[in-house]
């Protein structure tokens, strides 16, 4: 929600974006929906959530809420106070060190990695995302 709040930001994070959409927030959906038929597949132990173990280690609350607050008391009054703003900025940019950090761990995460891999490489996933069979 964060990084798609500002048009701007959807194409200057795109990857960000990305990532999060497509290989995390995906596979987990998927791992959601069918563990029970990964494990009957033997591509997983038991039937049960290994992605998101592995991906809920890395995750870091962002101050969103106070952000969005300020974001749009922006938009609707088109004003902040000096110390508003400087807040603002201030939140912006932790909250945008904070996602690049957790993306760079999980993107460096064996067991994320391999996880997402087993998902996307089932042959339900792949026709659900409309991928070779």
């Amino acid at each position: 929600l964060f990084l798609n709040a500002k048009e701007g930001w959807r194409e200057e994070y795109k990857e960000l974006i990305n990532f999060f959409d497509k290989k995390i927030a995906d596979s987990l959906v998927y791992e959601l929906y069918f563990k029970e038929k990964f494990y009957e597949d033997r591509i997983y132990p038991e039937p049960k959530e290994y992605l998101l173990e592995v991906v809920s280690q890395h995750l870091k609350p962002i101050n969103y809420d106070r952000w969005a607050e300020l974001y749009w008391k922006k938009q609707l009054e088109e004003k902040l106070s000096r110390k508003e703003n400087e807040e603002m900025k201030k939140l912006t940019e932790e909250n945008i060190q904070i996602i690049q950090k957790v993306v760079r761990k999980l993107r460096n995460d064996a067991d994320v990695q391999k996880w997402i891999e087993k998902i996307k490489n089932h042959e339900w996933v792949k026709i659900i995302a409309g991928g070779p069979r």
